[in-house]
C-alpha cells in the first residue's frame, strides 16, 4: 500500500523514536479508521494517547484460540517458535492475557 503525500507529511509529525514502518502504519490507521496490529511498546503508547485502536500481540494470540482460528496448542506452539527464533520475552500478565477465556 502506497502513502499519499499527505500521509507521507503525517509520518514526519510522529515521534522519531518510532520507526518508519509504526509511524506509517499509524498515519494508515488513524486515516482510514483501522486498528493498528503493533507489538511495540511506544507506538502502542502513542496509539492509546491519540485514540488510535491498537491490538497488540497477546491480545491477537488471545483471538486466535479463542475465536477458532487456531487451536490452543497451536498458539503454544507458535509461541514456542517466537521464543526461541525471534526472541519473544512473554511477561506473566502477557501469557495470562493470552490465555484468558474468550468474554462473552
Amino acid at each position: 500500500m502506497t502513502l499519499t503525500d499527505a500521509e507521507l507529511s503525517l509520518t514526519k509529525t510522529l515521534p522519531q523514536k518510532l520507526h518508519d514502518g509504526e509511524r506509517e502504519g499509524i498515519v494508515l490507521c488513524y486515516r482510514q479508521r483501522h486498528s493498528f496490529l503493533c507489538n511495540d511498546k511506544r507506538a502502542i503508547r502513542y496509539c492509546h494517547e491519540h485514540g488510535i485502536k491498537v491490538v497488540d500481540l497477546p491480545l491477537l494470540l488471545n483471538l486466535l484460540w479463542t475465536r477458532q482460528i487456531i487451536s490452543k496448542k497451536q498458539v503454544e506452539i507458535l509461541i514456542q517458535k517466537m521464543v526461541t527464533q525471534e526472541n519473544l520475552h512473554l511477561t506473566d500478565e502477557q501469557r495470562g492475557i493470552i490465555f484468558a477465556p474468550r468474554k462473552r
